[in-house]
């Protein structure tokens, strides 16, 4: 796979590939892909000190095409080496204080890795500074370790971690499947919940490697068998929906006021303590209105909020290693040496399940490369009326900028839009309005578009304005960001 950036010259370069392309189908050679990819604040990173010592043996230029190489197969790892004012996203990432800026971003990094997690043995030390409690001399340590030998399980760590950050952390490492002793230290399972997989296990009567990836026994099991006995004492009186394993998403939580809290569930967030931390309290009292000062600076933390959270978890690796080869080292492992009393909620007992019937799933979806119009390489190719495929590349309070390939994103005006985009989302739009002469180039949704999520009549920008304000949750930072929503 080759791995195109989207600035200069990308089109011509895409051009020559297909034509390389060709060329091998002609002569049934091997099948060669490619895909553009985001150079936004590659230059800051590949002549930055963080780039110089992680590739010293590489010029400026060479650093840039590695970074775009590995957002490739990996963007968050990627992303996170880059410093938020330099990503070109959002209005006001220039005018908010640093320190604030800094720590939104932070929060919502920490989300997005610990809902993917991070092999240890290749992480590099940007990423493991975003996964909970790790200090940073436990992340030496961890790096110093691997240079010797590759993490094989994870209770390795123990030597290397306090016993509190161990726990707190463990959930969020994994072991890349090729060298995990166990597979279920390539999964999201906390290492607390082995012996739940045992439970599980002994009522199936089946080995690991048969209920592995096996979505339709385990939606047949009563998940109540599973739960905490204390638990299964006190009911909810509304059960909680079952999920559909085969999805690979868990149940929403239950909104019935009734429903029985003794599980092991957040009272805060109603989230299990496996899952990943919740935003609000990553950041604390920065949610509070009060306390951001300006207009432009709570916008501007939105907008990094939003956009960041789609470029750290939109986009999905390229290459992924199914956990199937491994199963086989794992099917006379044995969870006695931990704690026999289980303390496992039904939600607790869902994300365990949902792990073991889709095991190496990433969360962040699969990644499609877009394809433009063959026929249009500049504005100057661009007609009034024209239909295009495109993707978000920046969000502001006035509009979205999409990049269509000709060198020079257009504008879907907001009282264009009628439904939320976000950066990365794929559209359909119309040129409205090229001036070559300024280079501004006016678009506007494409009327299919229009029809598949409202048939609502014009709206004028106060009235956009006043709708995205009636329908912010309450204490949230976001005040005009568009996000993009499922039809």
């Amino acid at each position: 796979v080759i791995g195109i950036g989207n600035g200069t010259a990308s089109r011509e370069t895409v051009a020559l590939v297909e034509e390389v392309r060709q060329r091998q189908r002609e002569r049934g050679g091997t099948a060669l892909d490619f895909a553009v990819i985001s150079e936004a604040g590659v230059s800051h990173y590949s002549a930055s000190e963080a780039a110089a010592e992680e590739l010293p043996a590489f010029d400026v230029c060479e650093r840039g095409a590695i970074s775009i190489a590995r957002r490739l197969q990996d963007p968050l790892a990627e992303l996170v080496k880059v410093p938020p004012s330099h990503l070109g996203i959002g209005q006001y990432q220039h005018d908010t204080d640093p320190g604030r800026l800094q720590a939104a971003l932070q929060a919502v990094v920490e989300d997005a890795v610990a809902a993917v997690g991070v092999d240890v043995n290749t992480a590099s030390r940007h990423l493991l500074r975003y996964v909970t409690a790790l200090r940073p001399e436990d992340i030496e340590r961890i790096v110093a370790e691997r240079q010797h030998r590759l993490f094989t399980c994870r209770s390795q760590l123990q030597q290397l971690l306090p016993p509190a950050t161990y726990n707190l952390a463990v959930g969020f490492l994994r072991i890349s499947v090729d060298v995990a002793e166990n597979p279920l230290d390539a999964t999201g399972v906390h290492p607390e919940g082995y012996p739940i997989v045992e439970r599980v296990l002994r009522y199936c009567g089946r080995s690991l490697s048969e209920i592995w990836g096996n979505a339709g026994l385990l939606q047949s099991l009563d998940l109540w068998q599973f739960v905490d006995v204390d638990a299964r004492k006190a009911p909810p009186v509304n059960a909680p929906p079952k999920p559909d394993l085969h999805r690979g998403f868990a149940a929403e939580p239950p909104s019935d006021p009734n429903i029985n809290n003794s599980m092991d569930l957040d009272a805060d967030t109603g989230m299990s303590p496996t899952a990943c931390l919740d935003r609000t309290q990553a950041i604390g009292p920065m949610s509070s209105d009060a306390e951001l000062g300006s207009d432009a600076m709570r916008e501007g933390i939105s907008d990094v909020h939003g956009a960041a959270d789609d470029l750290c978890c939109t986009g999905s690796r390229m290459i992924a290693e199914p956990l199937g080869s491994a199963v086989h080292r794992g099917t006379a492992w044995s969870c006695q040496h931990l704690d026999p009393v289980l303390n496992a909620g039904y939600y607790t007992v869902c994300d365990i399940l949902q792990e073991l019937a889709m095991p190496g799933r990433d969360v962040r979806g699969q990644f499609q490369p877009l394809d433009f119009r063959a026929d249009v390489w500049s504005p100057e190719d661009l007609k009034p009326g024209m239909a295009l495929e495109g993707v978000v590349t920046n969000v502001t309070a006035f509009g979205a900028f999409v990049d269509i390939g000709v060198h020079r994103d257009g504008l879907v005006h907001v009282s264009q839009l009628r439904h939320r985009v976000t950066i990365g989302s794929r559209v359909r739009v119309q040129v409205l309005h090229v001036d070559l002469h300024r280079q501004r180039i006016s678009l506007g949704i494409a009327a299919e578009e229009h029809n598949t999520y409202t048939t609502e009549g014009p709206e004028d920008m106060q009235t956009v304005k006043r709708r995205k304000l009636e329908h912010r949750p309450q204490g949230s930072l976001e005040g005009v960001k568009l996000v993009r929503t499922a039809c």
